[in-house]
C-alpha cells in the first residue's frame, strides 16, 4: 500500500500515528507486518483509505463501523475530522442531497428557557409545489422528535421546515435522511423520495457528531455581559459565524444580521443602533460543515430582550 505524504493537518497526523501505534501494542507475534500497520479494529478500513488519500471510502467504511456501534465516540470522532479536513470539509464526501440543501442543529436560550431544534432548508422541487402541499423530513431512528413539516409556498424558491422543540440535543450516531411529500388534492398521491440515493431506497446517511459541551454564547454569572466562546474552526472549514440578530415581538427578523466584533479584552461589542421594531437581540455562534451538497450547521443562540440591550448599553 503507498502511504501518501502530504498531510498538512496535525489531526490527521495524529490519528494515522494513533493508528499506528494501536497496531504495534495490539497485533498478534505471530502476524507480522503480513496484516497492517494500523490498529486492528473497526475503523482500520478508515485508517487505510484515507492513509492512502481516498477520503471518500474512508467516510464509508466510519459510517458502517459508527452505524455497527463498535467503536465509541473518543475513537471515530478524531477520525471524523481528519476525514472532514481532507475532503474540503466534507464537500468532496458522497452527496446526501441532489441539489444544495442545509440542515440546522440549533439550540436556543432566552431567560431560563432552553430548548433544541432542527431546521431543514431546500430547493423547492416540483413536487413540493404541489397546490396544498405539504413535505416532512424525518431522520430516523429518532422519527418522532425530529419529524418537521409545514406547507410549501408556490412562490418560494426554497422550503424551510422545522421540528418541534426538542428537550435535549440528538444523540451522535448514524442518522437516515426521509422526506416526503403530500398533497391535500386527492387526484395527486403521495410522493416519497429522498434527498439522494443512499443504502436503501428513500433514505440518505448522514453522520451527527456529540453536540458540544461547552456554551459558545451565554451571560455571565451576574447576568450583565455576554460571554463568547466559539469553537475552533476545522481546517478546510468555514470560519466559525459570529452574528447579531434583531427580531421584532413576532420574532421576524428585522434586517441582515451583523458580525459581533470582540474589544481587546475579548467581550462583545453590542451594535450601535437598535432598528425602530426591535425587541429582541440574539448572538449567534454557528459551526458549519458538509456532506457532498448538504450543508450541516451547529448553532447556539442567545436571545436578550431590549432592556437588556438598553442596560448593557449604558455600561459599555
Amino acid at each position: 500500500m503507498r502511504i501518501r505524504q502530504t498531510f498538512r493537518s496535525p489531526v490527521m497526523i495524529g490519528v494515522l500515528l494513533a493508528g499506528v501505534l494501536g497496531s504495534s501494542l495490539n497485533a498478534r507475534a505471530d502476524s507480522g507486518f503480513a496484516g497492517s500497520w494500523f490498529a486492528a479494529s473497526a475503523l482500520t478500513p478508515a485508517y487505510q483509505a484515507l492513509a492512502a488519500g481516498d477520503s471518500a471510502l474512508a467516510w464509508q467504511y466510519l459510517l458502517s463501523a459508527v452505524r455497527a456501534q463498535s467503536v465509541p465516540v473518543s475513537a471515530w470522532q478524531p477520525l471524523y475530522q481528519a476525514i472532514l479536513e481532507e475532503s474540503e470539509c466534507g464537500r468532496l464526501l458522497p452527496s446526501v442531497t441532489e441539489s444544495p440543501a442545509s440542515l440546522s442543529l440549533q439550540q436556543r436560550s432566552s431567560g431560563e428557557h432552553q430548548a433544541f431544534q432542527v431546521r431543514w432548508s431546500s430547493a423547492a422541487d416540483q413536487a413540493m409545489r404541489l397546490e396544498g402541499a405539504s413535505t416532512t423530513v424525518r431522520l430516523m431512528p429518532d422519527v418522532a422528535a425530529v419529524s418537521a413539516a409545514n406547507h410549501a409556498k408556490q412562490e418560494a424558491e426554497d422550503i424551510e421546515l422545522e421540528s418541534a422543540e426538542l428537550s435535549a440535543p440528538l444523540p451522535s450516531g448514524v442518522y437516515q435522511i426521509t422526506r416526503s411529500v403530500l398533497s391535500s388534492n386527492p387526484s395527486e398521491p403521495q410522493v416519497a423520495t429522498a434527498p439522494s440515493a443512499g443504502p436503501s431506497a428513500g433514505t440518505a446517511s448522514i453522520l451527527l457528531t456529540p453536540w458540544p459541551q461547552q456554551r459558545w454564547v451565554q451571560l455571565d454569572g451576574q447576568g450583565n455581559r455576554l460571554q463568547l466562546t466559539p469553537p475552533v474552526t476545522v481546517r478546510s472549514c468555514p470560519a466559525v459565524s459570529l452574528q447579531w440578530q434583531w427580531f421584532d415581538a413576532e420574532y421576524r427578523l428585522l434586517g441582515a444580521p451583523w458580525p459581533i466584533r470582540l474589544n481587546a479584552q475579548g467581550a462583545a461589542q453590542l451594535p450601535e443602533t437598535i432598528p425602530a421594531k426591535a425587541v429582541w437581540l440574539s448572538a449567534v455562534v454557528t459551526q458549519t460543515r458538509y456532506q457532498g451538497q448538504l450543508r450541516i450547521a451547529e448553532q447556539q443562540r442567545l436571545t436578550l430582550p431590549l432592556r437588556w440591550v438598553r442596560s448593557a448599553q449604558g455600561e459599555q
